[in-house]
């Protein structure tokens, strides 16, 4: 489609940050002059402290619009960084260098630069030829009409002079003055002023080092005599000895500002002021909190300008001025110290700075981060495998403000490798890669999706490239998508992503070929899930053509800032094309005399930053110079143009979202319970942290966590305190061998013998207590026909009471026979037989009709579940080695837990070694323990086969975060149940689970380490057993048997007590009949008795009368025992 662009004159409010622009680097030991027609400071040299050597720029500070500057060199001579060398600026604008120290000793060149020509010569001194030297004294004055600098003293290769040189600014002619016996002696650091025909060296030495070792005295060297005279401080108020301080004349008077005593590390804090006329000094300012040394300085009017410098620990790029006309001098900043990068192009930037050109042959890998909020810069020391010094690298934002770089070049390598950097623990990775990858290439461009990284196009020093390649963290591999998607390689452009349900779409803009000839197309590259690739052309413009340029996409709105075309020609316009009615305008926006290219954009509220680039002067290139100025462009006039809120910010005022929140397309989520976010304007819930172990969250959007309480235990991520792992150990349930119910009846059938023995005897008890009870007995005597008989005299049955008795305790236990045996027969018929046995010799394919695998993830990161309580669409498994006829997957979130179920129905193990591989692949997927169930029918009907096995990190500070999968080994053996009785099936089979090796522990991360892993996985292996395991359940007897052994027992029972009735009878007839005869026999010696005396003992003889025997009744127990 071919688009036209408008192009207008906008007016877009830009402004430096800061106002005076990005400052120099911080420096000491640099020197100054002032450009009056200019009205400008210039500044050279010094030591460069972010560089950390000795610099030879030379700097410009305005006066008139207090902006810092640089004067570019376009000679082939430049010179060596100097440090404490000494300027001056003459009349035909020819700024002249004397000495200095450089990294490789003493400099003896005197060099000078044309303002004019911007160009550097080597000047040769006449006359005296003098030796190079740094820390000496420098005036430059006029004398007879005649210009001259004075040098008095400093290091030379040789020693420390003592002597005083004058250079005849005009012929360049160097003379050595003569020197007295009133003369100093050697010496470092010290100053010289000119004061009506006499200069005034002022400035200490260590005592013992010179004959005439006065240490607070000025030495005057008359140019009139040519001779040196001491003017000793004597007795009066002055100042303590000295050097390194600045010595300025101002209203006919020397003052004497800072300076150091480095024998004993003291800093001089005032200022004094020396009168020519009385040679007395006066005390002005003591205790001066801005104090300043090694600055480049300057005096202009009545205001001495201390430019960089240091004081004890700290070294400045910022600019005090100290004004003399007060009666107290008045100290201001016209320029603030502050920490800036050094100035770079073709550099990453996404909020953070990374690497680029320094200069020709110069490259950088420093990073640096800048505050919206504050506008203010701080240097980033990252941590981890830090890239190489390097420029135009691929830069993809990914998460947060953490970003990945591909690439590059540092002018001789071509660079294949790819960096991640986390800015939550601030490292650098680099990524591990397997397999074919892109060949070295830099200007080529990257999209982010999903852990893949995109690479298009970009160039080596041979050709441009028209591939695309992706780069999959979680595989750690790259894959070539297409060699050549459009017909020409392509580089120096920039690409985005959007993506639909089965696609991902890199639009591609800007850029050219490797001959520099400008892309005018924007071709966007869908790539379908299977690989496929359709490449279209999504407009036609020459408007869209810059290279070295830099994007924003926001609220369906392109951004194209700058840039280059032809490799030549910098282009000064702000670009917008409306993403969905492709209409586009183009603005002229111009930075000054000045524009950019190689530059870095970012967006923030209401304004885009941009920082860097390479310097251009009415459109044309100038190569090598480049800029470290950041400029803030805003534009509210035109809301045809008008700069978007930022993502991470909010309409109409782009107010940032707060700590512990995120944002989410149009307001501010709070963070989830167990997290906190330290960071405003976050954009990506991963920038929600979980809480570090011993702390939690209990609510929503909190911006820090609180200590867990004592006696509570905290993993990391935690939002309610509470002791749930001591379950996490292992646990193992399996099918119980058959026992019947012998307990039971052995229990019920005791218990009814003690009823019997019991009631036996309180039978016998009421039958001896009452004897109508024991008459009755007979009548229940069932053994009539069982009694004993005698011999030769006919049977006769009958009943008697000992009958009586024993067929009541036959008759109860004859019931407790009947009844154990019929519990016996119907609770305990059944005899288990386990075996183990070659698997082979089942011969059937073994299944169980329900196995459940439950994986727990605890303390879970992630959503779990969709809206529609189902498992998220980023949670997924796979199945090898297992058939079945149905596996249903379902998630639950628990507490804080992510519970995933798989149940299969009817499972069968294809193979020896099976698996179920669990994947969460959300961005926050992450969990403090991991714990496996697997949960089998067994072949045992109404029995289970269950363990859990739990996996636990090294310690509480890791949690489980990565590609690696934790392995979790199980053993299934296979089991085959049968039955002879109806109460259970004849048939069934199932598996027996078992844990099987240690738990391998996978990927781990920290706390903050997380978001540089990707996915969750668990892979669950089940292993199927050389052995199987039959059980048979046999009965122990059948009816027949059983009703035939009943009344054995029966009948048993009655031989039983039958004999015992007779046995007992017998006794007791025994008994009886022993006991008869006893008392027969008593009865007949008593009968005798009572006969004897009556008829022999106790007969009375009378001779009259006879007496007649009483009469006694005879009487026998003897008792018939038939």
């Amino acid at each position: 489609m071919l688009v036209y662009w408008l192009k207008i004159v906008f007016a877009l409010d830009i402004a430096k940050l800061p106002s005076t622009g990005s400052p120099p680097n911080r420096l000491t030991g640099a020197t100054a002059v002032h450009d009056d027609i200019e009205n400008r400071i210039i500044t050279f040299g010094g030591f460069d402290y972010q560089l950390n050597q000795y610099t030879s720029e030379l700097k410009t500070f305005s006066l008139k619009s207090l902006e810092w500057g640089i004067l570019t060199a376009h000679s082939n001579i430049i010179p060596p960084g100097l440090d404490f060398a000494q300027m001056y600026l003459r009349e035909d604008r020819r700024l002249f260098v004397f000495f200095g120290a450089s990294g490789s000793g003493n400099n003896n060149e005197v060099y000078s630069y044309d303002l004019l020509k911007y160009t550097w010569k080597i000047e040769e001194l006449t006359g005296y030829r003098m030796l190079g030297r740094f820390r000496f004294a420098f005036t430059s004055f006029t004398y007879n009409n005649i210009t001259y600098v004075g040098i008095f003293g400093g290091l030379t290769v040789d020693e420390m002079d003592h002597n005083l040189y004058l250079v005849n600014m005009e012929t360049l002619e160097a003379r050595k003055m003569p020197y007295n016996d009133q003369g100093p002696w050697i010496r470092v650091g010290t100053t010289l002023t000119y004061y009506n025909n006499t200069l005034y060296m002022y400035g200490y030495i260590r005592k013992g080092l010179a004959p005439n070792d006065d240490q607070t005295g000025i030495y005057a060297y008359s140019l009139i005599e040519e001779k040196w005279t001491l003017i000793p401080a004597g007795d009066k108020p002055a100042p303590e000895m000295r050097f390194e301080h600045y010595a300025y004349l101002y209203n006919d008077e020397m003052y004497i500002i800072f300076g150091l005593r480095i024998d004993i590390l003291y800093e001089r804090r005032d200022i004094w002021k020396f009168n020519f006329s009385n040679q007395s000094w006066t005390l002005i300012l003591n205790n001066i909190k801005d104090y300043k040394a090694e600055s480049a300085n300057v005096i202009i009017g009545s205001k001495v300008y201390l430019l960089y410098g240091r004081e004890t620990y700290t070294v400045f790029n910022s600019i005090l001025t100290i004004d003399l006309a007060q009666d107290i001098p008045v100290f201001e900043y016209i320029s603030v110290n502050m920490l800036t990068p050094l100035k770079r192009m073709n550099h990453c930037d996404y909020m953070y700075i990374f690497g680029g050109l320094y200069s020709y042959g110069s490259y950088l890998n420093d990073m640096w981060r800048f505050h919206f909020t504050t506008e203010y810069w701080e240097p980033v020391i990252p941590n981890g495998d830090i890239p190489p010094a390097r420029a135009q690298s691929a830069c993809v934002k990914t998460s947060g403000n953490s970003f990945a770089i591909f690439g590059g070049t540092d002018g001789i390598n071509a660079f294949d490798d790819l960096y991640f950097y986390h800015e939550s623990y601030n490292t650098w990775i680099k990524a591990q890669v397997s397999g074919d990858k892109p060949s070295g290439r830099w200007s080529s461009c990257m999209c982010y999706y999903e852990y893949k990284y995109f690479i298009i196009g970009g160039q080596n020093i041979q050709q441009a490239f028209s591939d695309l390649w992706i780069y999959s963290y979680v595989d750690e591999k790259y894959t070539l998508v297409k060699s050549d998607f459009i017909t020409f390689g392509i580089m120096r452009h920039n690409c985005w992503l959007t993506s639909d349900t089965d696609s991902v779409k890199i639009n591609i803009i800007g850029g050219a070929t490797f001959e520099f000839y400008p892309n005018p197309f924007v071709f966007t590259v869908q790539i379908f899930s299977n690989l496929y690739v359709e490449v279209s052309v999504m407009l036609y413009s020459p408007y869209v053509s810059f290279s070295e340029t830099n994007i924003v996409i926001s609220k369906n709105k392109l951004f194209m800032v700058y840039g280059s075309t032809w490799n030549k020609v910098a282009m000064p316009y702000f670009s917008v094309l409306d993403m969905i009615t492709l209409n586009a305008v183009t603005k002229l926006a111009k930075l000054q005399s000045n524009e950019i290219y190689g530059h870095t954009v970012s967006h923030y509220g209401k304004a885009f930053y941009i920082f860097g680039g390479g310097i251009s002067h009415n459109m044309g290139i100038i190569p090598n110079i480049v800029s470290n100025l950041l400029y803030k462009f805003t534009s509210d006039d035109d809301p045809d143009y008008k700069i978007p809120c930022s993502d991470g910010t909010l309409e109409p005022d782009c107010l940032p979202c707060n700590e512990g929140t995120y944002f989410m397309i149009d307001h501010c989520e709070p963070c989830p319970k167990g997290t906190y976010s330290p960071y405003i304007s976050a954009l990506y819930i991963e920038q929600c942290f979980p809480c570090p172990a011993g702390t939690f969250s209990p609510n929503e959007g909190s911006a820090y966590c609180i200590d867990c309480p004592c006696q509570t235990h905290c993993p990391i991520g935690t939002f309610e305190p509470k002791l749930f792992t001591e379950n996490l150990i292992m646990t193992n349930i399996q099918p119980l061998s058959y026992s019947g119910h012998s307990k039971y009846i052995t229990e019920s059938v005791l218990k009814m013998w003690y009823f019997i023995v019991s009631l036996g005897l309180f039978i016998l008890f009421i039958a001896i207590i009452f004897k109508k009870i024991w008459k009755l007995l007979s009548k229940v005597d069932v053994f009539a026909n069982q009694h004993s008989q005698d011999l030769n005299v006919p049977i006769v049955y009958k009943r008697t009471n000992i009958g009586g008795l024993f067929s009541l305790l036959f008759i109860l236990v004859a019931f407790v026979s009947i009844a154990g045996s019929i519990m016996n027969y119907t609770l305990n018929n059944i005899t288990e037989i386990k075996a183990l046995v070659p698997v082979i010799t089942l011969g059937e394919n073994i299944q169980a009709k329900s196995i459940m695998i439950t994986s727990t993830f605890y303390i879970y990161g992630g959503e779990c579940v969709s809206s529609i309580n189902i498992c998220s669409k980023d949670i997924e498994y796979s199945i090898k080695g297992i058939q079945f006829s149905k596996v249903d997957a379902n998630c639950k979130i628990i507490e804080n837990n992510c519970v995933v179920y798989l149940e299969f129905d009817d499972f069968q193990l294809e193979q020896t070694i099976a698996s179920v591989y669990i994947e969460l692949k959300e961005s926050r997927s992450y969990a403090s323990y991991i714990g496996v169930n697997i949960t089998s029918s067994s072949s045992i009907p109404n029995e289970i086969s269950s363990v859990f096995i739990s996996a636990t990190p090294p310690s509480k500070d890791y949690l489980f975060r990565g590609t690696t999968p934790t392995v979790m080994s199980y053993k299934f053996t296979p089991s085959v149940f049968t039955s002879e009785s109806t109460e259970w099936p004849s048939f069934e089979t199932g598996f027996h689970v078992s844990s099987y090796n240690d738990v391998v522990i996978g990927s781990l991360a920290t706390q903050k380490t997380i978001h540089s892993q990707a996915y969750l996985r668990v892979h669950i292996t089940i292993e199927k057993s050389d052995t199987g395991m039959t059980t048979q359940r046999k009965l122990n007897s059948t009816l027949f048997i059983f009703v035939g052994g009943l009344l054995g027992s029966v009948f048993g029972f009655m031989g039983i007590f039958t004999t015992a009735m007779a046995f007992t009878e017998g006794f007791v007839g025994y008994i009886s009949k022993k006991e008869g005869r006893k008392v027969l026999v008593q009865d007949l010696y008593k009968n005798m008795e009572k006969l004897g005396y009556e008829f022999d003992k106790y007969k009375i003889k009378q001779a009259s009368s006879k007496i007649r025997p009483a009469c006694y009744q005879i009487t026998t127990n003897y008792i018939d025992p038939n």
